[in-house]
């Protein structure tokens, strides 16, 4: 009786570790249409999976811990997260950093739905020193759609004391730049200046010619120039800066 013990003892044993050993080869098996979620591997299917909670909870919280790694990541062939909130918000975030986005193309992406309409905003920033903060080669780009729009708004607060664009350091205008009259010539023209009706030409020397100074700096919009006169020739080449606005 002891030996068939023994043996039995030894063949449950063996087939433990058999069955310990057989299966460590094997890949995890993934979740797959109609099966629950499964933790620790991947779990892929061919339609999209909906969580709905009806009495206005929260449906999915993640919490990530121990670690510098994000509570959720999001990959795809054309947005890795996209969020839609009907008349409410899509996406929001709090923290350190509420919202951040890494992109070889945008980093951040905001479309208004209604973009037709002058009250949507692609990207709403709010806080109590900066609402919008773009960091890298060109920190923040914007461009307007259309022949008529606007690239960039700024406006102050509700106090006159505000100021919309407040610059800490060189301005670079692309409507800008330095002409030269040449000796012996009371006046020059730029060509291939973007112009509007509005537009307002500002000239001023960049040397001291005792007597000469500008007497007009004129625009002509459908030629997309300006022409600058002097008030008489100068005896010297003479350089001027110039700078469109509006």
């Amino acid at each position: 009786m002891r030996k068939a013990g023994h043996r039995s003892i030894w063949t449950m044993l063996v087939l433990a570790m058999g069955a310990i050993f057989g299966g460590m080869g094997e890949a995890p098996a993934e979740a797959a249409n109609n099966d629950p979620l499964t933790l620790g591997v991947p779990n892929t299917a061919t339609s999209t999976t909906y969580l709905e909670v009806t009495n206005g909870q929260l449906p999915l919280s993640v919490t990530s811990t121990g670690g510098q790694a994000p509570a959720i990541t999001g990959t795809g062939d054309t947005a890795g997260i996209s969020g839609f909130g009907g008349t409410g918000t899509g996406v929001t975030g709090s923290g350190g950093y509420g919202v951040q986005g890494i992109g070889t193309v945008a980093g951040v992406d905001g479309l208004g739905e209604g973009f037709d309409g002058p009250s949507s905003i692609g990207v709403f920033g709010h806080n109590a020193t900066t609402g919008v903060y773009g960091w890298g080669p060109i920190g923040v780009e914007a461009q307007g759609e259309g022949a008529d729009s606007t690239g960039l708004r700024a406006s102050p607060g509700s106090t006159e004391n505000g100021y919309a664009i407040d610059a800490l350091g060189k301005v670079k205008l692309k409507e800008s730049g330095k002409i030269v009259v040449q000796a012996g010539n009371d006046r020059v023209t730029k060509f291939d200046v973007r112009l509007l009706a509005g537009s307002i030409v500002l000239v001023t020397s960049q040397q001291n010619r005792d007597g000469v100074f500008v007497q007009a700096a004129v625009p002509n919009v459908t030629g997309d120039r300006f022409t600058v006169f002097l008030n008489k020739p100068v005896t010297r080449n003479t350089t001027f800066a110039w700078v469109v606005i509006n």
